[in-house]
């Protein structure tokens, strides 16, 4: 009886270990995601889901900021895999393309992804472009109301997806001024298919496409420019075709090396 009690304990460890797995694993692959939708793709019951999802939050591998209904990886998740990440396998795929892009286009150009609350910084040619005011590196992060690339990818996700990141816009301190602007550019975005953005008092203004790969919006594609060297009409006529031609590159670069 012993034996079998192990047995039994064993398995419900390992069914719970395998449970978790598979959540970290589909937020890993649609991004922030409530505890109705885990449990309905996982197939367990709400409270069982939830049970998980606080042990992950004490275990430091994901987040659910301050009135979100959704939950986040974090970065600790990193430590799960050796070198193999979807940031890292995203970054090593699109440099090359973003550089060839950049030496043609001088302005800098900038691949970004959402990692929570916040736009991390992948891939920047900032350093060398001639034409560059800030020098921010790899790892930089930017609130989301701040990039053009959020809004962009904002407005390529899912409704429920875009919705829970405006809600954590709106009801964060820190960025719930901006949440009325914010909004209204993922909203241009999703019928013009880019966005502009310009931090308040900077010189530079941002101009971005999303990168989307099997439907989904991965990444962000930014050029900066200096905001009195180009005009907006002007920007569409001569940047955004570079951004959607790399953007569509990068694409299906992506696409192919998830095949392979």
């Amino acid at each position: 009886m012993a034996d079998a009690k192990g047995e039994d304990g064993g398995t419900k460890t390992l069914q719970t270990v395998s449970r978790a797995m598979a959540i970290l694993e589909l937020i890993s692959r649609d991004g922030p995601l409530n505890v109705t939708s885990i449990s309905r793709v996982i197939g367990i019951s709400r409270s069982a889901t939830l049970r998980i999802l606080k042990t992950l939050i004490v275990s430091g591998h994901v987040a659910k900021p301050r009135n979100a209904r959704t939950y986040f990886l974090t970065e600790r998740i990193l430590t799960l895999s050796s070198g193999y990440t979807r940031n890292n396998i995203l970054a090593k795929v699109t440099e090359p393309i973003i550089r060839n892009a950049a030496q043609r286009l001088l302005w800098p150009m900038v691949l970004t992804v959402p990692v929570g609350p916040e736009m991390l910084v992948l891939i920047t040619t900032e350093p060398e472009s001639p034409l560059a005011l800030q020098r921010m590196t790899a790892g930089y992060r930017m609130a989301l109301p701040d990039t053009a690339s959020a809004r962009v990818i904002l407005a390529q996700s899912r409704p429920e997806v875009c919705d829970e990141y405006l809600t954590f816009v709106r009801q964060s301190p820190g960025t719930a001024s901006q949440a009325g602007v914010f909004e209204g550019g993922v909203m241009r975005a999703r019928k013009d298919g880019f966005a502009f953005h310009q931090v308040q008092g900077s010189r530079e203004k941002s101009l971005a496409v999303a990168i989307v790969v099997g439907g989904t919006a991965v990444a962000g594609l930014t050029a900066r420019f200096i905001a009195s060297a180009l005009t907006d009409s002007k920007a569409q006529e001569t940047v955004l075709p570079v951004l959607q031609s790399t953007g569509s590159r990068i694409s299906d670069a992506l696409a192919s090396a998830s095949t392979t």
